[in-house]
């Protein structure tokens, strides 16, 4: 975490080191996926304390995706994105949207979003598994959330609140904690194309 914290501190200052110190940086995001968001989660407690001058934040917002964890409060905005698996598993967060000073916060749940990037990862060409995988574009919708989180930070534009995964916890009736429609997609949550109307 410190060396998060003095990378950060590092890039929005006018040191002859800073690799940037050319460039105007107005805010800055740190994010991750699956494991390196545990290493973001793992960083804001840090955030609180290892501070620029004035006691600003090294970063204006933060972006866990691919995780389930219960975000801790801290003084900037966090868009938490977790995947179907992590709900699925039970793991899935329960803190709720914040929009004070303290508690600016939002979790985007996209119905259909798989843990891992199986559109765009090259392991999965050809496709290695026994059923055909997920082709959902997960970029596309985690750049979704990036917008809402940039604008919160960048304009004080406070983003939409959206549903939740709707989950029953009736293993017996289908085999998921999720409650699923008649294609067997989760209801609930931010709906789109692939999982409203389905072409396989």
């Amino acid at each position: 975490s410190g060396i998060i914290a003095q990378v950060g501190a590092l890039m929005k200052s006018d040191r002859p080191d800073n690799p940037l110190r050319n460039v105007r940086i107005r805010k800055m995001i740190l994010a991750g996926s699956s494991a390196s968001a545990a290493v973001v989660v793992n960083y804001l407690t840090t955030s609180m304390v290892e501070r620029l001058a004035g006691m600003r934040p090294i970063y204006d917002g933060f972006m866990p995706t691919s995780n389930g964890t219960n975000i801790r409060r801290v003084d900037v905005p966090v868009v938490q994105v977790p995947t179907m698996r992590e709900v699925f598993q039970g793991a899935g967060p329960t803190r709720v949207d914040g929009d004070a000073p303290g508690d600016q916060f939002r979790i985007y749940e996209f119905a259909g979003m798989a843990h891992i990037d199986s559109r765009d990862a090259a392991a999965y060409y050809p496709d290695p598994c026994k059923l055909p995988i997920s082709r959902f574009p997960l970029a596309a919708y985690m750049s979704v959330a990036l917008d809402h989180l940039w604008r919160w930070i960048d304009r004080g534009t406070v983003p939409p609140h959206a549903d939740r995964f709707y989950v029953d916890y009736n293993m017996n009736k289908d085999d998921s904690l999720f409650a699923l429609d008649a294609f067997g997609n989760v209801k609930g949550g931010i709906r789109n194309p692939y999982v409203d109307v389905p072409a396989a």
